[in-house]
């Protein structure tokens, strides 16, 4: 079922279902080595070098907080290789 919702401007907006994903697990794989900065503010994340890429792998609280990651890395000069979401560890 959609919902119309009207503005007090009278446009009428549609409510649509989001669908929110939070507290993800993700895995990063970059050429060469992430830089030191940004390793120290991924406090709960963890990185292994594998040949000439290393692995950041660890939570998030939501799809944002992923993205400004990304566009860190990226605004450093990092390479992405590869972004995915893993299954996430149970946790207690």
């Amino acid at each position: 079922m959609v919902q119309r919702v009207f503005r007090p401007d009278g446009w009428c907006a549609v409510a649509c279902p989001v669908r929110v994903v939070v507290g993800i697990d993700f895995e990063i794989r970059v050429a060469g080595e992430v830089p030191a900065q940004v390793l120290a503010d991924l406090t709960d994340a963890h990185f292994v070098r594998r040949g000439v890429e290393t692995v950041l792998h660890g939570p998030v609280q939501d799809q944002a907080a992923l993205i400004g990651i990304i566009n860190r890395l990226q605004l450093l000069g990092v390479e992405l290789r590869e972004v995915r979401q893993v299954a996430s560890p149970a946790r207690g």
